[in-house]
């Protein structure tokens, strides 16, 4: 298919995201602020001139924002580099693609030219330069048709997804289909998106 891959040489320095900076940045605040609660509490206790009583209940208080401030940022911290690992997506060759995924394509987008290929932590995904693009599972079974200029090979939308679409909107010409542990979902030419259980019940239609 003529795709080249893309991979970082040796001697090639990486480029910080924007999320991994985000991180950095999170993580200093985490150390800051742990610091700066930590030397208030030594405060209350050691220089202002205040009840018993009522430094036991600030120093109290402070220790409980302490651990609230340190758990939230974990949290943060955590989020935020799971989205940077999501994201990330490496440009591979055609020929990486698995085994199924590829007898998929040249079965049913054979006339089409690829324009790039990608893989990330959770799938395959391949763009045509007419517009389409497919997404794949890691064994290679497909998850997400997208045609955007043209129509969803009529062979992959299963008969009770065409019999409802056709009683329902006739005319309506299917771009997209999605499928997936809960069903299945296709996007019309009309706007409309139709959500579908795994027994082809209809569950959702959205605008």
């Amino acid at each position: 298919m003529g795709i080249v891959a893309r991979y970082l040489s040796a001697t090639e320095k990486p480029e910080f995201s924007e999320a991994a900076a985000t991180g950095m940045g999170l993580i200093v605040t985490f150390f800051l602020s742990n610091r700066l609660l930590g030397k208030t509490i030594v405060i209350i206790k050691n220089v202002v001139p205040l009840p018993a009583k009522k430094i036991f209940y600030y120093s109290n208080q402070l220790t409980k924002m302490k651990r609230s401030i340190k758990a939230i940022l974990l949290l943060v911290v955590m989020l935020v580099s799971f989205n940077a690992k999501a994201d990330h997506d490496q440009v591979i060759t055609y020929d990486q693609l698995p085994e199924v995924a590829q007898a998929f394509l040249k079965q049913y987008f054979a006339n089409k030219v690829p324009l790039v290929v990608t893989v990330d932590w959770d799938d395959y995904a391949i763009r045509y330069s007419s517009g389409e693009k497919v997404e794949f599972d890691k064994q290679g079974n497909w998850k997400e048709i997208d045609c955007r200029s043209s129509l969803v090979p009529a062979e992959l939308i299963p008969e009770e997804i065409k019999t409802n679409i056709n009683a329902t909107f006739p005319g309506a010409i299917i771009l997209k289909l999605d499928r997936n542990r809960r069903g299945y979902e296709v996007k019309l030419n009309n706007g409309l998106e139709v959500e579908y259980s795994p027994t082809f019940q209809v569950i959702d239609i959205d605008d």
